[in-house]
């Protein structure tokens, strides 16, 4: 995955710890920096390669945002892009905490 826009760390975590959140029953949600987004997760059946396409909208500094995004699994790291609708595009790593 080209990282040539990955989203800082630093930039992340403002103002609060930078996160995607899963839910069986629905209810994803996502936030880093001033972005945060409710997803609608499309799962892929694959056992081999799992994987994960969403659709969100949210807000962007108290504006409003939607967009889509991919996620894959690889070596047991999150590891996606997010793309927001008529703009920019991020890519991510992530790691799942307590």
């Amino acid at each position: 995955m080209d990282k040539s826009n990955a989203i800082s760390q630093i930039n992340c975590d403002r103002p609060v710890e930078g996160h995607f959140t899963f839910k069986k029953s629905g209810g994803s949600f996502f936030q880093f920096g001033l972005v945060r987004g409710f997803m609608d997760c499309h799962y892929s059946s694959d056992i081999k390669s799992p994987s994960m396409e969403f659709t969100w909208e949210g807000s962007d500094e108290m504006d409003p945002a939607s967009g889509s995004g991919r996620i894959e699994i690889i070596d047991g790291k999150l590891e996606g892009i997010i793309y927001f609708h008529l703009g920019d595009e991020s890519t991510f790593t992530a790691e799942k905490t307590q």
